[in-house]
């Protein structure tokens, strides 16, 4: 069950009129080409970007903002925090005596002095023209020709995060609005606030502060300065992802045409790299998406050799029927990546010698097995590539069951099968609510992958009116137990084609 409610909205932006959505654990952007799908998951890379690190560009002048908020209101942020943190230690003895870990901490309310709410407010608000430049990097693109009727209006993306309340209630919810280069923010009095790994990190933020306070008594500008970076690390580990929450995780990106950066890799991955390595003031001549997932892979020539040889995942197992190696030069950290039939002995084949079909989902395999970590979100351009369908069913399948680990998964995709696999699976979840033993699969069955339906967004992309401008909605789970995403309408064209040639061939014949 999903903990909190994600919600993006955006204007003007690429082929997109306006698009809202919200981002669940599994989502699924569908409908025909050039409406947008791609842009839109473009757009979620680029902000899970932003927000899972802050920019060491404008680093220096959150640091400053923080130092400012401690010299004038020190006294009340560490009330702030004790406040909390005093709730914390009760609950932690509540559930110590009854034997239980206090690994993750319970859910608390945060009730924000307007001290601490304006000093957040200014550092998330700061970031837009950060957030430009990452938005442009991931593209390959300047804001400005990526939106919609330029002359007139500006792209607007808005985001909205409401966790699911466990503790009490109250109103509001986080907001972050971007314009081009503006960003503005607006938080709630109140936030829910939860910690993995107990309360320690909560508990150096308060030790931090107190000691900054009590050091600004005494020392000089200087001592109490060096402070700040601990204390600003500490700030953005626990107020970002209690504020942000899988937004503020790291985001992957495979973008479509895999095969085919698999095939020029040894070619391409240096210029690319070396093109659009840093954020600057010129747009990238590249889009940032390839050379993040080139640079990734690049990436994976310093993993241990133990590491390298982690068991096979069920994608190599159940599609690839073989295994993905990585190799390494001796002089040269560049990886080589290889493929090896199950029924081969002493031999493989150099990745990109493969079949489009393994090279395409080989990147996938990888990720899974060394990139991609619990709660993190993958996005998946065009999974079916180069698969026939019955092999798009069996890959759907194990990207779902990365959500049933505690991934996210987003996909764009034109494959009927998918669709039609994913009402299976959301099918599957209740009849094992309903008929456990019944929906049990038998042992060695590929029909064991289900998720509930609120744990699932299918949205359909339309071209609409005369300026083609992209509409989205979402589609419910039909009466018919399928999503009604339009293929239908193909098929229906083509056998009413179908028949017309017939009766007219009868005819003549």
């Amino acid at each position: 069950m999903r903990d909190e409610s994600l919600n993006l909205e955006v204007r003007d932006f690429g082929p997109i009129g306006r698009a809202e959505v919200e981002l669940r654990p599994l989502t699924l952007f569908v409908g025909p080409s050039n409406t947008g799908k791609s842009y839109l998951a473009m757009l979620i890379y680029a902000l899970h970007r932003h927000f899972s690190r802050f920019d060491y560009a404008n680093r220096w002048s959150a640091e400053e903002m923080v130092r400012e908020a401690l010299l004038t209101s020190g006294e009340q942020l560490a009330r702030d925090v004790r406040n909390v943190r005093d709730g914390w230690r009760e609950e932690d003895r509540k559930i110590q005596s009854h034997g239980q870990s206090v690994d993750v901490m319970r859910a608390r309310i945060w009730k924000l002095s307007k001290a601490f709410k304006a000093l957040i407010e200014r550092i998330l608000g700061m970031q837009g023209g950060v957030l430009c430049m990452e938005i442009e990097r991931c593209f390959g693109s300047s804001i400005q020709q990526m939106t919609r009727n330029a002359r007139g209006s500006k792209f607007e993306a808005l985001i909205r995060r409401q966790p699911e309340l466990t503790v009490g209630d109250y109103p509001g919810c986080v907001e972050l609005k971007f314009s081009n280069a503006t960003q503005s923010v607006s938080i709630p009095d109140e936030f829910e606030i939860e910690l993995k790994g107990g309360g320690r990190r909560f508990a150096d933020l308060e030790m931090e502060i107190e000691r900054f306070n009590a050091q600004a008594k005494h020392q000089s500008e200087p001592a109490i300065t060096n402070r700040i970076p601990g204390i600003f690390d500490l700030f953005e580990d626990i107020i970002l992802p209690a504020l942000l929450g899988s937004l503020s995780t790291p985001g992957h990106y495979l973008p479509a045409g895999r095969a085919a950066l698999i095939d020029s890799f040894d070619a391409v991955v240096g210029s690319l790299i070396n093109q659009a390595s840093a954020l600057s003031s010129a747009p990238p001549s590249v889009s940032g998406v390839r050379t993040d997932f080139l640079r990734q892979l690049v990436g994976l020539a310093g993993l241990k050799s133990e590491e390298r040889e982690s068991p096979p995942t069920e994608i190599e197992e159940k599609i690839l029927k073989g295994s993905i190696s990585i190799n390494t030069g001796d002089t040269i950290k560049f990886p080589r990546f290889s493929y090896k039939p199950a029924k081969w002995t002493d031999r493989e084949l150099s990745l990109k010698n493969a079949s489009s079909m393994v090279s395409e989902v080989g990147p996938i395999s990888l990720y899974e097995k060394h990139i991609l970590k619990s709660g993190e979100l993958l996005i998946v351009d065009e999974p079916e590539s180069h698969l026939h369908p019955a092999l798009q069913v069996k890959l759907f399948r194990q990207l779902v069951r990365l959500v049933g680990e505690g991934k996210r998964v987003l996909v764009t995709t034109h494959s009927e099968w998918v669709t039609e696999e994913l009402a299976n699976i959301v099918r599957r979840s209740k009849l094992e609510e309903q008929l456990p033993r019944v929906a049990e699969p038998k042992p060695g069955a590929d029909n064991d992958v289900s998720l509930p339906q609120a744990d699932v967004g299918v949205w359909r992309f339309s071209a609409v009116g005369k300026s083609g401008a992209s509409s989205v909605e979402e589609i419910p789970l039909g009466e018919t137990g399928l999503y009604d995403v339009g293929f239908d309408d193909v098929a229906i064209s083509s056998h009413n084609e179908w028949a017309r040639i017939s009766n007219e061939l009868g005819d003549v014949e």
